[in-house]
């Protein structure tokens, strides 16, 4: 029921535009039009009154979890100790709101700057020319590439600038297009992430794969993580997408990238489903495991897979 109820709060806060800690226990209420969620219709049957108790200790809970505890543990050490502080943080991570979760974030963000006003960012140039009327020609032509060969000698930590908070933000590397003069950073970085987003789901580059599951009309327009074996540039590009995910977000840029859940399970370390992550990745590959697993040898069963092995 915590969960459930910690997973209503943030979609009420979110209409509401307030934290959790700014919400009121009497401000909390369901009507009927909640019951079409089914991660929050196990509440419909509880008392308003034990609601609004339960989420005044969630609140209080996420409180001192924000402003004493989380800053004291260290986090890195979750999978390696499992009957660590952390670990057990891990698995009550249900409890904590998600406005909690992005403050403690930010704030670490914040205190790994390492490039500040003493050090020049570092500037790289790209050939608008390379991606003219739309057409890449070759992958090492387009914009993500252009990046990823200049930025490949900058270690992770010269990128870590501090959070963007309004005005032309700081960010970790400066653009310049050749044959142009723009002034300022913020329209030229925001249109240089917009192409490698565009690029990053188009056939010029391999990283990514349309979601199998959108030839039976479901999940359409994801994209997953191609599995394949790779080389090193690949792993090399890999790991410059990796870093172009955390540049985002230090930047508040957010990237029009629609991707497979089991993708971000994978980036923070979370387990797959192996039911519910390969159905929602490739129902037609789960629907034969699942009739492979209900095999039975009689002949009526027999009749339905031929088709399958002709196929």
């Amino acid at each position: 029921m915590d969960v459930a109820l910690v997973q209503y709060i943030n979609r009420l806060c979110r209409h509401l535009a307030i934290t959790p800690a700014r919400l009121h226990p009497h401000e909390v209420y369901l009507d009927p039009s909640d019951a079409a969620d089914p991660r929050v219709a196990c509440l419909l049957n509880v008392p308003v009154e034990s609601l609004r108790l339960r989420f005044a200790l969630l609140q209080s809970l996420n409180n001192t979890l924000e402003s004493f505890f989380l800053p004291l543990v260290e986090l890195r050490q979750t999978h390696t100790y499992q009957n660590s502080i952390a670990a057990l943080l891990c698995e009550a991570k249900g409890l904590i709101f998600y406005d909690t979760k992005v403050t403690v974030m930010n704030r670490v963000l914040n205190a790994t700057v390492q490039q500040t006003a003493d050090h020049a960012a570092p500037e790289i140039t790209l050939d608008p020319l390379e991606i003219v009327g739309g057409e890449i020609r070759s992958s090492e032509n387009t914009y993500f590439c252009q990046a990823a060969r200049q930025l490949s000698c900058v270690p992770s930590s010269q990128l870590c600038v501090k959070l963007a908070s309004g005005g032309d933000s700081t960010y970790a590397f400066n653009i310049r297009f050749t044959g142009e003069e723009v002034h300022g950073t913020s329209g030229s970085f925001r249109h240089f992430l917009w192409q490698v987003c565009k690029e990053l789901q188009s056939s010029a580059l391999s990283l990514l794969l349309p979601c199998p599951s959108a030839s039976a009309n479901r999940n359409k327009g994801k994209s997953i993580l191609t599995p394949c074996p790779i080389s090193y540039a690949e792993e090399q590009l890999l790991h410059f997408f990796g870093q172009l995910l955390g540049i985002a977000i230090r930047a508040d840029v957010p990237l029009p990238l629609d991707l497979l859940g089991s993708f971000w399970k994978g980036l923070v370390g979370e387990p797959l489903d192996p039911e519910q992550d390969l159905q929602e990745a490739d129902v037609l590959t789960y629907n034969y495991v699942k009739k492979f697993e209900n095999f039975s040898f009689e002949s009526q069963d027999l009749t339905v897979l031929v088709p399958v092995w002709h196929s």
